[in-house]
Parts: C-alpha cells; sequence; structure tokens
C-alpha cells in the first residue's frame, strides 16, 4: 500500500481532513504533481478483449493463491481501518466470489485462539490489509492477515486464519492473533519459523510529520519479528522510508522487503542485515513466484502528492498508472517490466500473480480485479 494510504487513515481520524483536502486540491493544479483525473464511478465490469474486470468488490488490495491454484483469496481493504473489509475467494472457473471471512459471520465467533498470542481476543473490527498463505510444520495451511483497528479503536494486529477444504468448498476459521504495540501502524507480513515477520509502515501520528518524511524520505518504519518465545522484535537495521510488502524466501535465507519512500527493493538476513537493493519506483506488494524462480514486484508509476489525491477520492479511483516487474532471484541485473497500466483500463495496482495464462492484478483503489491474458500483458 503506497503511503497515501497511511495519510488518508490519519485524515479519517482527525480535523486536518478538510485542510490537508484543500493543499492537496491546491496541489494537484501544479503540472508536475498532477493526476490524470478521477475514473468515471461507472466503472466497466465483465470480460474485455484480452481479458476480465471482476467487479462487486472493495479494493482488493492483496491477493494470494489457493493451495491448489483453483481460486484467489482476496483481502478487500478497508482503506486502513477507515470502513471494515473481508476476506473474499475468487473462482475463475465458476467467475464467482464468496466470502472467506468478515466481523458479521457469527459461525467465527465460536473459534479458539490455539496460534497466537493467548491474551489477543478475536476482532469486532475486521479491516484487512495485507496477507499470506503458508503451510505449517503439520501440514495444516495459515493464513496470516493484517488488521487495522477501528477509528476508535486504531491499535492493529496480526490475524491467524486456518483455511480449510471440505469437499470443493474452502473455509477460513479463525485461530487467533497478535496485538501490534500502541502507535504502530503495520502494512503487510510474511509467515516464518514460530511466528512471522511484519513491515511497520510508521509510528508517527502527526499528518504533517508524515508529509515531511515522505517528501524527504526520512525513515518512518522498520521490519518486526514476532515469535512465540521472544515476542515482537525490531530489526534496526531494516529501518526505511515507509516500508510496505515484504516476502520471508526460506529456501534463500532471505527477507524481501519494498521500501516505498525511497524506491527501491532491500534484501536482508533474517537477523535485518543488510544484503542489496534494485531500484523500483514505489513497490507496493512483492509476491513469490510459485515456480521458486522469482519475484513479482508491483509499483505505482505516480508521485506523492498524486497518491493522496487518489486515496482522497476513492470512491472514484483515479488514473494512477502501475508497473509489474520480473526480479529473478540472485540474479537483480535481470529484473524487467512484463507489464504496465497508464491507469484508464485498471488504476492503483498493488500486487500480481500470474498462472500460465493470465497476470492477476489487486489495487488500493479499483473496486475490482483486473485479469489479463499473458499474450496481452507481455511488452
Amino acid at each position: 500500500m503506497p503511503s497515501g494510504g497511511l495519510i488518508n487513515y490519519m485524515l479519517l481520524k482527525s480535523k486536518l481532513y478538510i485542510t490537508l483536502r484543500l493543499v492537496t486540491l491546491c496541489s494537484l493544479t501544479i503540472s508536475l504533481m498532477s493526476c490524470g483525473g478521477p475514473q468515471s464511478t461507472d466503472l466497466p465490469c465483465g470480460e474485455f478483449l484480452g481479458g476480465r474486470w471482476v467487479c462487486d468488490l472493495d479494493p482488493p488490495e492483496d491477493i494470494a493463491w489457493l493451495p491448489d491454484r483453483s481460486g484467489l483469496i482476496l483481502s478487500e481493504y478497508g482503506h486502513m481501518g477507515a470502513i471494515e473489509g473481508r476476506l473474499s475467494l475468487y473462482l475463475p472457473a465458476q467467475d464467482q466470489i464468496t466470502v472467506l471471512y468478515d466481523s458479521d459471520q457469527p459461525r467465527a465467533r465460536l473459534s479458539s485462539n490455539i496460534w497466537g498470542d493467548p491474551d489477543c481476543s478475536e476482532p469486532d473490527y475486521f479491516s484487512p490489509h495485507g496477507i499470506d498463505l503458508s503451510q505449517r510444520g503439520g501440514g495444516r495451511w495459515q493464513l496470516l492477515v493484517v488488521n487495522h483497528g477501528s477509528p476508535i479503536q486504531p491499535e492493529d494486529s496480526i490475524q491467524y486464519f486456518e483455511l480449510t477444504q471440505i469437499d470443493d468448498l474452502w473455509f477460513a476459521e479463525w485461530r487467533g492473533c497478535v496485538d501490534a504495540e500502541k502507535n504502530t501502524i503495520l502494512n503487510d507480513v510474511t509467515a516464518a519459523p514460530r511466528g512471522f515477520f511484519t513491515t511497520k509502515f510508521s509510528g508517527e501520528l502527526s499528518v504533517w510529520s508524515l508529509i515531511w518524511s515522505n517528501l524527504l524520505q526520512r525513515d518512518t518504519g522498520l521490519v518486526l519479528r514476532w515469535s512465540y518465545e521472544q515476542g515482537w522484535q525490531p530489526l534496526v537495521q531494516t529501518a526505511g522510508s515507509f516500508p510496505n510488502g515484504l516476502h520471508w524466501n526460506k529456501d534463500q535465507l532471505e527477507l524481501v522487503v519494498n521500501e516505498s519512500g525511497r524506491n527501491r527493493v532491500n534484501f536482508y538476513r533474517p537477523d535485518g542485515k543488510f544484503l542489496r537493493s534494485v531500484e523500483i519506483k514505489q513497490p507496493d506488494n512483492i509476491v513469490f513466484d510459485p515456480d521458486g524462480s522469482r519475484y513479482l514486484v508491483t509499483g505505482q508509476d505516480a508521485g506523492f502528492f498524486e497518491t493522496i489525491g487518489c486515496m482522497l477520492n476513492h470512491d472514484s479511483p483515479c488514473r494512477m498508472g502501475f508497473s509489474v516487474y520480473s526480479l529473478p532471484v540472485g540474479d537483480p541485473d535481470a529484473l524487467r517490466v512484463i507489464h504496465r497500466e497508464d491507469g484508464d483500463n485498471f488504476a492503483a495496482g498493488t500486487v500480481t500473480l500470474v498462472d500460465d495464462q493470465r497476470l492477476y492484478i489487486g489495487s488500493f483503489a479499483d473496486r475490482r480485479l483486473y485479469i489479463i491474458e499473458q499474450s496481452t500483458a507481455e511488452e
């Protein structure tokens, strides 16, 4: 998620919203900072030549494959806690969306905390962001979800779910959670032995401090590790400007972190020791391709004020372009763009999954899932 999402989160909880909206609108009149204007609210749905738009969603900010790759798990973004969202499932063969989990499901209230912190309770308010699916040691499927707090209780948390299959149906059962420390705004999560890594996007709660931090590229956050034995541990060597998506590659023993504020992807050892970096404009989410050969990074082709404009007008998605990068494991020099959008057909891309035939792209602002054929996507 771009840094503008964090600004929006704070704006919706402060009296500075109107002030900053005026500042943003004035700034957007400057040609170097202007965006292409909002898309029509009457967005097209269904098939088009070379692809499909899947509608009736809140913005699918992060997506993950089902274990058998028959469908996609969607994190329907609640705009950093401003509204509630949900986890849903999209099955391409049926072109069908079903709800996996939201805070209104009564059956979920019967679940027990077996994987998280015993002192953490199932949330009454569910506003998901980054997600990660992995297999636990015993073979059970674990889905980790960043959950933003409500406008009244803004503390973030990591939620544990177990993904199970009965016949051809998939279910997500709540299995626990871990509350973040106060004044911690999380973004993405990736499973690690006996716990997880997560990005602390920022700890600042002053809107103007966040603006200056972005403009000056100051450190705002870092990677946090949580384990059953040691609880929360900051990896101080990973401090950066708006850390965003991340992935733990257990085979390469490397932690890959998108640093949006400095337009780069950083590689670390699990203790936080820096290895190398690759330049990518405003990288958002990062996905490890199932074949193990590459990372897929989606980044916005936009500036700071354009991002704020998109977030302030999230009911009518802006025309923010984006690019999808293929980053081969162990060979950063082979980085290449595999798809680029100018924002007309689909805006503000955040994450991309690829199979043999198609690209599946999510967004922080567009209320659709974007599916395009490989033959159309390749440049």
